[in-house]
C-alpha cells in the first residue's frame, strides 16, 4: 500500500504531466496552431478548440473515472490514453500551414486523453498511498 517505488513513479509521471500540459499545450500548441491558420482566424479557432475540448473532456471524465473504479481495468485505460496523447503529440510534428483544422481536432484530442489520463492517474495514487496519504503525494509530486 506505501510501496516508496510506486509512489515515487507517480510523482515523476504527474511532474511530465504537468509540464506537458503547461509548456505544449498552453504555449507552444496555441502559438503554433493561431500562427499556422490563415486569415487571422487562429484565436477564434484555439478558443473554440478549448471549448470543444473541455465540454467532452467534462462529460467522458467521470463516465470513464467511474468505470475505471468500478472494474479492473484502470491501468489498461490509463495506458491507452497515455500513448494516444503521446501519438497525437509526435503527429503534430506533420501539422503544416493548410492542416489547421487537423491541428485543432488533433488538441481537442490531446487535451482530452491528457485531462482523462491525469484523472485516472488519481485513482492510481488512491491504490498505491492510501486516501489518507494521498493529498499530501498530490502535493508533494506537484512540488517536486
Amino acid at each position: 500500500m506505501n510501496d516508496p517505488k510506486k509512489i515515487r513513479a507517480w510523482s515523476l509521471y504527474d511532474w511530465a504531466n504537468s509540464a506537458y500540459s503547461t509548456t505544449v499545450v498552453g504555449t507552444i500548441l496555441q502559438s503554433y496552431l493561431v500562427a499556422i491558420t490563415p486569415d487571422d482566424q487562429g484565436p477564434g479557432l484555439w478558443a473554440t478548440t478549448i471549448t470543444i475540448s473541455a465540454i467532452l473532456s467534462f462529460v467522458l471524465a467521470p463516465i470513464l473515472g467511474a468505470i475505471a473504479d468500478a472494474t479492473n481495468i484502470k491501468k489498461k485505460m490509463w495506458t491507452i490514453f497515455m500513448l494516444v496523447g503521446s501519438i497525437r503529440t509526435v503527429l503534430m510534428f506533420f501539422i503544416t500551414p493548410g492542416l489547421h483544422i487537423l491541428g485543432a481536432v488533433l488538441a481537442v484530442i490531446s487535451t482530452i486523453v491528457t485531462l482523462i489520463a491525469a484523472s485516472l492517474l488519481i485513482l492510481f495514487l488512491l491504490d498505491t498511498s492510501g486516501r489518507d496519504r494521498a493529498p499530501g503525494l498530490a502535493g508533494q509530486g506537484l512540488a517536486d
